[in-house]
């Protein structure tokens, strides 16, 4: 049965220059936790209540423990808003958002070439 998000589950693994990396364990479906449930505007996402905890950018890895064999999937946080709502998508997964400006290579990062 879903239980929804328990912050006794969310963790640290790591954190540097303003980027952490989260450990988050449930028992809840994959498809509970990505949810957005279409057509509700008031739903603020699976991780809404740890709004002030995470940041776009951050990582979460989730293990789900509710099926026949562990799996687990890495998340991206695509927005996060104090006190609002949290986006995730699965990391490598679908493009990001409009919202969410692509990274733009500088020339001390961009490929020698």
């Amino acid at each position: 049965m879903p239980r929804g998000f328990v912050a006794r589950e969310l963790s640290i693994l790591a954190y540097a220059n303003g980027f952490t990396l989260w450990h988050y364990r449930t028992n809840d479906k994959p498809e509970l936790v990505l949810s957005t449930e279409c057509g509700n505007p008031d739903y603020t996402g699976y991780f809404a209540p740890a709004c002030d905890l995470l940041r776009r950018g951050d990582q979460v890895i989730v293990s789900f423990g509710g099926g026949p064999e562990p799996d687990l999937m890495t998340l991206i946080v695509t927005e996060a808003v104090p006190c609002g709502y949290v986006t995730v998508r699965p990391l490598g997964g679908a493009k990001l958002p409009e919202s969410v400006p692509a990274p733009v290579a500088t020339a001390e990062f961009a490929p020698a070439g």
